[in-house]
């Protein structure tokens, strides 16, 4: 489930596109399937610590009002990902 989400967000970049298009609205589909389904997967392999630095991690970029929130998002969950897959 994850893979297909990440499929999509590679071959549907968002470069810094000035116009709506329905690129970014399959870029962005996929990065949620993509961290939801990767989260979700290391939370079933026992690993919770990726979902709480995630949820806290969003929460207060959300609260700090950061510029390119999605932008930080998708790093973020990049960064919490790969460290929980090297946990396992």
């Amino acid at each position: 489930m994850a893979g297909m989400g990440f499929f999509w967000v590679g071959t549907q970049t968002q470069f810094r596109d000035s116009e709506v298009s329905i690129k970014g609205t399959i870029h962005y589909i996929g990065a949620v399937i993509g961290i939801v389904g990767s989260l979700i997967g290391l939370l079933l392999n026992g690993i919770w610590i990726p979902l709480l630095l995630m949820g806290g991690g969003v929460t207060l970029m959300k609260y700090l009002k950061i510029s390119n929130f999605i932008w930080w998002v998708e790093l973020l969950a990049f960064l919490t990902i790969i460290g929980g897959l090297w946990i396992l």
